[in-house]
């Protein structure tokens, strides 16, 4: 089993809500957040997988509100980590599956 202990959290001024995470590129789990206006927030998830096979997570946040006048473009939050390899089989190496499989 794998478990993630996912913590979002933002200042007043970046309303995120959405966490997902995705697992070989699969939209594996999705929580709804529920930011406050101009509020900070803090989130804790924990998220637990059994992948049959070597698998890669990221999680991703975003919304859809824009950042308001600390980012000039007014763009919408986004963050992801970077792919969390996880060698299901344990020979050492990661094994990519095969395109249409889970």
């Amino acid at each position: 089993e794998v478990e993630f202990h996912a913590i979002v959290k933002t200042p007043s001024w970046i309303r995120a809500e959405r966490l997902r995470i995705f697992a070989n590129g699969e939209k594996a789990a999705e929580t709804k957040l529920k930011p406050k206006k101009g509020a900070p927030m803090h989130f804790e998830g924990r998220y637990a997988f059994t992948p049959a096979r070597d698998t890669w997570y990221v999680l991703v946040v975003d919304g859809k509100e824009g950042m308001g006048p600390v980012n000039a473009m007014d763009a919408a939050p986004f963050a992801f980590t970077n792919p969390i390899w996880v060698d299901r089989d344990g020979d050492g190496k990661f094994t990519a599956a095969k395109v249409g499989q889970r």
